[in-house]
């Protein structure tokens, strides 16, 4: 079966979720059964199951724990210190910031749509689980697995400096996870966002690293890696990485070609052929975003067309209203009625 990133994970995955459940007393031969592995199948680095694979793992752990919130656990220095370049490539950076970079970028190689996004605001940094498949869900104990693995990696890297939290922001979709989120991460819990996030101060990103770093391995482990990716996990598409860049952006204003490739790392001339290559350009790509998030700001009720307007960039909600009538021949306040009602 051909499995991409958009619709498998890989058993590394399985594998620290299952170690993980052992430590807090659920077999993990059980929960391997369960999904048809046996141990001997978790060796193999390039190997990938079926997303559902893994959900269906996960709601298996909290029935044989009986806890609603099993996933939500410490992740133990055991775990990040095993052969494992992956996370001796995150664990070898300078400081959060690079940190931070690697995670995203190499954590989505063996993860499937599901990664860690840094975005960097005025006074503060987020954490944000973001997605190569705009709009595909994933469940409330997964989220509880990412969270919880996305704040031990930071205290393991450079201390409970940089895993202390701001705050957590919940989408509407995870507002019952309120309570478990403020009593286990000791931290405020705001739901009804537009991610699921964490939020630390923009002066941690600076934070050493607390590990002893070797840059010649470093090197070394960067090049192994590169070489043991699968080939059919070498990259998600660059439209993408445009998409959350944009996202980020229009809560600011119009982004810009500039602004957008500056923050791939890029200069504006190479983001302009890479779209062109895909047969699309930076201003397409600003309208199907729009458009594609103008719904989803609409199905949250919470959020006034006023306000959907500004999180899209626009000056006012007549520019949006003109714009969603051509999108979809309906205006936002009719189409929003017409999802209510139905």
């Amino acid at each position: 079966m051909s499995l991409n990133t958009n619709n498998s994970v890989s058993l590394m995955r399985v594998r620290y979720a299952v170690d993980n459940a052992e430590r807090h007393g659920v077999s993990g031969d059980v929960l391997l059964n369960h999904i048809g592995l046996k141990r001997s199948d978790l060796e193999d680095f390039e190997a990938r199951i079926p997303t559902e694979s893994l959900e269906s793992l996960l709601a298996k752990g909290v029935e044989l724990s009986g806890n609603e919130y099993f996933w939500l656990m410490d992740w133990p220095t055991a775990v990040y210190q095993r052969n494992n370049v992956l996370f001796y490539v995150i664990f070898s950076s300078k400081n959060a910031r690079e940190a931070q970079e690697r995670s995203e970028k190499f954590y989505g190689l063996y993860s499937d749509v599901v990664y860690p996004s840094l975005h960097i605001l005025d006074n503060e940094f987020t954490t944000r689980v973001s997605s190569r498949a705009k709009g595909f869900p994933i469940s409330g104990y997964r989220l509880d697995l990412l969270i919880s693995d996305w704040v031990s990696h930071a205290d393991r890297f450079c201390g409970p400096g940089v895993s202390q939290l701001n705050a957590i922001h919940l989408t509407t979709e995870y507002a019952s996870r309120q309570m478990a989120y403020e009593k286990f991460f000791e931290s405020p819990v705001k739901i009804n966002q537009p991610y699921n996030e964490l939020v630390r101060p923009k002066a941690n990103l600076e934070l050493p690293n607390i590990n002893p770093v070797d840059p010649d391995l470093d090197s070394i482990l960067l090049n192994i890696l590169r070489q043991r990716l699968p080939a059919h996990n070498h990259m998600h598409d660059i439209r993408d990485e445009i998409y959350s860049a944009i996202r980020q952006q229009l809560l600011r204003g119009e982004p810009e070609l500039t602004t957008i490739a500056d923050n791939l790392a890029m200069s504006p001339r190479t983001l302009q052929r890479k779209l062109e290559e895909l047969g699309t350009s930076f201003s397409q790509q600003l309208q199907l975003t729009r458009k594609e998030l103008a719904i989803d700001y609409l199905k949250r009720g919470h959020l006034s067309v006023t306000e959907i307007a500004m999180m899209l960039g626009y000056q006012d909600t007549s520019s949006l209203s003109t714009a969603f009538r051509k999108w979809y021949n309906t205006s936002p306040t009719e189409y929003r009625k017409h999802y209510i009602d139905s």
